[in-house]
């Protein structure tokens, strides 16, 4: 069957969950992309159908000749962060719990940001100082190790001396930022990650 509409009607594994995204994504995959505001338009269209309106309001394309960093936007959302809100939220009525976090530090030398995959030297605290990292850097990698961590013996990453990682709700919608601080942060991409939701889910509902 469908995986998303199995998620959606909670048919996942009981067990604790850890899951986000990265806050530029698709950076990594349009990397060199030089895109005209009627093509960036044709691939919306293309992609979203009937919903494209409704996409183009949240993403617009403005006058811009190239709309690459558009694209870019679109599809990180579209494709990782709103696939990971909701499999935390059909968490929400197991038993176990989802804890959703969001990347957006940018490591050094680094001109996609905080694209696919940059969070990984972080989880792994496989860098040195003679790559660029500072201080800021060696703090973010302790903390993510210990969360990741502390989730992998538990089944929850809180530990003492670390800013509280709350369960995620549907209600809260509230995940943990991993920037130069870590924050908690409600309701991120909250439209377009409905939008993407509607158009992705809700059809499968029917089936």
């Amino acid at each position: 069957g469908e995986p998303a509409l199995g998620i959606a009607k909670g048919n996942v594994r009981d067990i604790p969950l850890l899951v986000g995204a990265n806050a530029e994504e698709a950076n990594l995959f349009l990397n060199g992309l030089t895109l005209p505001k009627a093509g960036y338009e044709q691939i919306v269209e293309f992609m979203f159908g009937k919903h494209s309106a409704e996409v183009l309001k949240l993403f617009p394309s403005g006058t811009d000749d190239n709309t690459a960093s558009t694209l870019s936007k679109l599809f990180t959302i579209n494709d990782f962060i709103a696939p990971a809100r909701f499999l935390a939220g059909a968490y929400s009525s197991l038993k176990s719990d989802s804890f959703l976090y969001n990347f957006s530090r940018s490591g050094p030398g680094n001109p996609l940001g905080a694209c696919h995959g940059s969070e990984l030297p972080y989880v792994f605290g496989n860098f040195d100082k003679s790559l660029g990292y500072d201080d800021a850097d060696f703090r973010l990698s302790s903390a993510m190790m210990n969360y990741w961590t502390s989730f992998a013996r538990t089944g929850n990453p809180n530990s003492d001396g670390l800013p509280e990682w709350p369960v995620y709700s549907k209600e809260k919608d509230e995940l943990l930022q991993f920037s130069e601080r870590i924050k908690v942060e409600k309701g991120l991409c909250g439209k377009a990650c409905d939008l993407a939701e509607e158009i992705r889910v809700k059809p499968l509902r029917k089936i």
